[in-house]
């Protein structure tokens, strides 16, 4: 089964310039996206980018990230208002050709997904429910009301569905795809036919600008409202992969949405670090700010790193700090030292810059030492220090240590 991935270039480029982001900064989705590629591709043979031209230089260009297949499918969609932001995945769906599964650059893959999952017609990460609350709810929990309030122009068919105002599913897209091609296709297309609506894209538009609208749900009604009344209506079966979001865990599948992109942040950035540290540095050259966004006044503080080893030499760290402070200026990354468990300092590594062991040295900083019965001798677990160390560090780099 291929592996499909997608980026619009137009809606992010425009949040960015407004400030507007669930990221905490401009790296760590391009972090997100090196790690989520490279988690993925030791269980799927074939990967695929759906993107613009923005998008393959920033991602293969400048990140260096290897896709099997590029296609810059959305530079036919300029004329698409950035406010329908599941634009791209909706176009990702109409060019496959075989079974392939969609997910999205914050999701993750520890473990291959169960096959009698991966082998089912209609793959989707789970099902959601749409409750009506009436006329008086907010928008968030009247996606049906709303949509159809704003949206001029919709299939008679799918107008009828959503007018019945009850409880129905939704199937979050968080990963979609499998073999039945056809279907989303079919799907597809049939969304792309709302979208090209000139009157209901100017609707996405009017409620961007509303403070009180909410331009998400509109985007949850095409995307994943749709996919449910569609596979309803032709009898396609549909394949949760997980039930609720804590069964994630037991199959190796994480999707990192809304605000915990920003709570689970320093996880992305420090498994990129640690696995990927090519791209983890690029990624700290690539942002868009640096190819096309302008800059802020103000730019936010360099990101401040930390490693917590138990020695100098332990596994290669010397070599992963040379590159780090060789290829990283200061004004985008500060090195904030290692936090050694326990004392001893071990041999030094064997750096070809003199002042890069100096400075490493300079930087080294010991934290706690351990007794036999593996607690530090202050009495404070390990787990209390690497919270302390996140004081002085932004991202901390756990480097042989348990």
């Amino acid at each position: 089964m291929k592996l499909v991935m997608s980026f619009w270039s137009k809606p992010w480029l425009e949040n960015l310039k407004a400030g507007r982001t669930e990221w905490e900064y401009p790296a760590l989705m391009l972090q997100s996206v090196a790690l989520s590629l490279g988690m993925a591709k030791k269980f799927f043979p074939k990967t695929e980018l759906i993107t613009d031209s923005y998008g393959e230089k920033l991602f293969c260009e400048k990140m260096g990230l290897k896709f099997d297949n590029v296609i810059n499918a959305m530079d036919d969609y300029r004329h698409f208002t950035p406010a329908i932001w599941a634009a791209s995945k909706i176009v990702s769906h109409s060019l496959q050709r075989e079974p392939y599964l969609h997910m999205d650059n914050d999701v993750f893959f520890s473990k291959r997904m169960p096959e009698e999952k991966m082998s089912k017609d209609l793959i989707v990460q789970s099902r959601e429910l749409i409750i009506d609350k009436g006329e008086n709810g907010s928008v968030e929990s009247n996606v049906l009301r709303y949509s159809l309030n704003s949206l001029p122009n919709l299939p008679k068919a799918l107008k009828n569905e959503a007018l019945k105002f009850k409880t129905q599913k939704s199937l979050n897209c968080g990963v979609v795809g499998g073999h039945n091609v056809d279907f989303m296709n079919y799907y597809s297309n049939y969304v792309l036919g709302i979208l090209s609506d000139e009157r209901n894209r100017d609707a996405f538009d009017k409620a961007k600008m509303d403070p009180n609208a909410k331009h998400w749900v509109l985007n949850v009604f095409v995307e994943q409202y749709i996919l449910a009344v569609l596979a309803k209506q032709n009898n396609i079966k549909y394949t949760p992969l997980i039930k609720r979001y804590s069964d994630g865990k037991k199959i190796g599948f994480s999707h990192f949405i809304w605000k915990t992109k920003i709570s689970h942040g320093y996880r992305i950035s420090t498994a990129c670090a640690t696995r990927y540290p090519n791209e983890y540095i690029k990624s700290l050259h690539s942002e868009p700010i640096s190819i096309g966004v302008e800059k802020q006044e103000n730019p936010k503080r360099p990101l401040r790193v930390g490693i917590l080893s138990h020695s100098l030499n332990a596994g290669g760290i010397g070599t992963w700090i040379d590159l780090l402070l060789r290829n990283c200026p200061k004004e985008k990354i500060e090195f904030k030292g290692i936090f050694v468990v326990p004392s001893p300092l071990g041999p030094l590594p064997s750096l070809s810059n003199q002042v890069i062991v100096d400075r490493l040295i300079k930087n080294c900083k010991v934290i706690s030492s351990k007794t036999r019965d593996g607690k530090q001798s202050d009495g404070v677990e390990t787990s209390e220090i690497i919270e302390n160390s996140f004081e002085d560090c932004d991202v901390l780099i756990g480097w042989g240590v348990n």
